[in-house]
């Protein structure tokens, strides 16, 4: 099973590396090369603190408002991103504030407003790959699922960033979900090698591969790919999920017994990994901690109504 696409946000990566500030050059002012490094850095009380003193000292406001509803962005918080950022939009209109007003727009709910930002970004915008990719993001998403539409998009996204793993990924995902499995696996390909030589840890396209292979009966090399997975984020729940999955194809029960404890640990939410447990103790003659699980996964299916096997 394919795990929802992941959330279009500009805070898992920096913001430079997503394209949604404005391009640097050498006439920019130390003030906002400094704003930008500590965005990037994550320094967002130092950063709040230059802006700051950049509104006392005169600086421009539409520049002064966009920064600081990127910094919002940046800490989450999106309704205080709309309001800068569309101040800054009405004192001096931007592409790069609309696209920024796009992500705000997604990261409250207001997804049809997203979609028209993105949109008018892409059009006042053609030679940058991230409304494109964005928008990929979003029709691949689980309420969307237009995935020919993502696709196109990710691939005009990979033609103006050739370099771009994360376009690769979620090309990977569409192609996936359409059950065009060699594609998918050059995609995955893609985007590990690409993630590899920008010296990223991208964890996306290792559990792609271990996902695809694994349907392609392909059960050692799934299980390699898993492993690493696993291995580049072990706080992730999807990560021990699809190691957890390879393991119950090969019947290596115990193993797969461990990795499903795991899932529960990082995801209490689970129904699912509690009734594979439920099996696995079961099998293993477990009673008493098949029980235990059976008991949970009746109990997330009457909280949740989701809780399926």
């Amino acid at each position: 099973m394919l795990p929802p696409a992941c959330a279009v946000h500009a805070q898992s990566a920096g913001l430079d590396e997503l394209g949604v500030l404005p391009p640097a050059d050498s006439n920019q002012s130390p003030q906002l090369a400094g704003i930008r490094d500590l965005l990037s850095s994550g320094r967002f009380d130092a950063a709040a603190s230059q802006l700051a003193g950049m509104a006392q000292s005169g600086f421009p406001e539409a520049e002064t408002e966009f920064w600081r509803g990127v910094l919002d962005l940046r800490r989450g918080n999106g309704y205080d991103a709309i309001r800068r950022l569309r101040r800054a939009q009405r004192l001096s209109d931007s592409p790069y504030t609309i696209e920024s007003l796009a992500l705000a727009y997604y990261s409250v709910g207001q997804f049809h407003l997203f979609e028209s930002f993105m949109l008018q970004a892409m059009q006042r915008l053609p030679g940058a790959f991230a409304p494109h990719y964005y928008l990929g993001r979003y029709y691949a998403s689980t309420g969307i699922a237009d995935f020919p539409r993502a696709r196109q998009h990710l691939a005009q996204s990979i033609q103006l960033n050739p370099a771009h793993f994360r376009s690769y990924y979620y090309l990977g995902y569409c192609h996936e979900a359409e059950r065009r499995l060699d594609e998918a696996s050059q995609a995955y390909g893609q985007s590990i090698r690409s993630a590899e030589s920008d010296r990223h840890l991208f964890v996306q396209p290792y559990e792609g591969m271990a996902r695809i292979l694994s349907l392609q009966d392909k059960l050692p090399s799934a299980l390699d790919y898993a492993v690493k997975a696993v291995a580049m984020a072990p706080q992730e729940a999807e990560a021990h999920r699809i190691l957890a999955t390879v393991y119950d194809r090969q019947q290596r029960s115990e193993n797969a017994v461990h990795e499903w404890e795991i899932v529960t640990t990082l995801d209490p939410t689970d129904g699912a990994a509690q009734y594979r447990l439920f099996r696995l103790y079961g099998l293993l003659g477990k009673r008493d901690l098949a029980a235990r699980s059976l008991e949970e996964f009746k109990r997330q299916a009457h909280l949740y109504g989701s809780a399926s096997p």
